[in-house]
């Protein structure tokens, strides 16, 4: 991804979102309670490959994209793919 690459944002319109309960940006179980001050640990939410689905939804729809040309991700990129209600809305996808 870059200029003169495959995916050059001179020609896309290029989105990198983060999942749910991800420790890369998101919150998590180790991420402290409010309440409490500790991590949440068990007690953190359990979430669904349907519930991350739902947040990429939920993000296509606030940045008004109608399509997405490429979902790109790791395996977990597939399942969200074929597990979601948006699945229709998705061109290709690539995972490893």
């Amino acid at each position: 991804m870059g200029p003169g690459c495959h995916f050059d944002p001179a020609d896309w319109f290029i989105v990198c979102a983060n999942v749910l309960g991800s420790c890369y940006g998101s919150t998590g179980p180790l991420d402290a309670d409010p309440a409490t001050g500790q991590p949440r640990y068990q007690h953190f939410p359990l979430l669904t490959i349907r519930d991350l689905v739902a947040a990429h939804e939920a993000l296509r729809q606030e940045l008004e994209l109608e399509d997405i040309h490429t979902l790109i991700g790791g395996s977990l990129g597939g399942s969200r793919h074929w597990s979601g209600p948006c699945s229709g809305r998705i061109c290709s996808t690539t995972w490893w």
